[in-house]
């Protein structure tokens, strides 16, 4: 994994935030947000309990994460309490190699302050400092109107959008929009 050393960063509303890369003894606070995050919005792709995490698998995956060059693994903590995460998983094969997909996970009383702006800038600068990577993509739910409008704050552009691709357990449906970020 590209490194990012322990570093504050400020919202604009003065809210500081203490911003590093993830390691082995983060996984507890990993999985907690993981799951927090599930129970708490609809806005991601996997159904509340539908991930069955362990410590053993989080920690696996944070492992595996910081042994390729091009992904990171950032987790946010507020005064020592870890808040929530970015990931940013490059591509594993030569003609994707310079591109990578992104998702985040903020827990509830932390959003609407512009925490997630701050972790999306942090992971923007690393991944454009490597030098490996010309395109950040994501894909965000169509219902999900203030991420995409923090994606789009950030120069992120919409490059398809996926109908009807999403089920919820109670038969609704939603779009998937897909976005990219040119570096």
């Amino acid at each position: 994994m590209a490194e990012l050393l322990p570093e504050i960063r400020r919202t604009k509303a003065g809210v500081q935030i203490l911003l590093r890369s993830s390691i082995t003894d983060d996984a507890e606070a990993v999985k907690f947000i993981a799951e927090s995050v599930l129970q708490e919005t609809i806005f991601h792709l996997s159904a509340p309990g539908e991930l069955q995490l362990t410590l053993e698998k989080v920690s696996e995956r944070i492992d595996a994460c910081r042994r390729h060059p091009s992904n990171y693994l950032l987790i946010a903590f507020q005064d020592n309490k870890p808040i929530g995460t970015i990931e940013f998983t490059g591509g594993h094969r030569q003609r994707i190699a310079h591109t990578g997909e992104l998702g985040m996970s903020l827990l509830e009383g932390f959003r609407n302050q512009g925490i997630g702006s701050v972790m999306l800038e942090a992971l923007i600068d690393a991944v454009r400092a490597s030098g490996r990577i010309e395109k950040m993509c994501l894909s965000v739910l169509g219902d999900n109107e203030r991420a995409i409008a923090l994606y789009k704050k950030s120069g992120f552009m919409i490059e398809g959008v996926r109908r009807n691709h999403i089920k919820f357990e109670d038969g609704r449906r939603a779009d998937i929009i897909e976005m990219g970020l040119l570096l």
